[in-house]
């Protein structure tokens, strides 16, 4: 199992979302937890340039992660639209 840290940021992006929305990146985290990079079940993919980075597309909404597989830590760098995310 990871251990999953938000940036603060992040956190205040995700607080500002609906309900409904939060909840599915809360469904998200848990899913990540156990596998940092579940490509069947969600739409992953790894950012190039980066050694351990990945985005997950969630609707219109984009979180960008870093997987430090060494710690077992998963560190959430960004959530929020596309325009903003890259």
């Amino acid at each position: 199992m990871f251990r999953l840290e938000i940036n603060r940021k992040a956190l205040k992006a995700l607080e500002k979302l609906d309900e409904k929305r939060r909840k599915r990146f809360t469904d998200v985290f848990s899913i990540l937890k156990e596998d940092p990079v579940p490509f069947r079940k969600l739409n992953v993919a790894k950012l190039r340039g980066y050694e351990s980075t990945y985005r997950i597309r969630i609707g219109d909404l984009r979180l960008v992660y870093t997987v430090y597989w060494a710690e077992r830590r998963i560190l959430i760098h960004f959530i929020g639209t596309r325009r903003k995310a890259y």
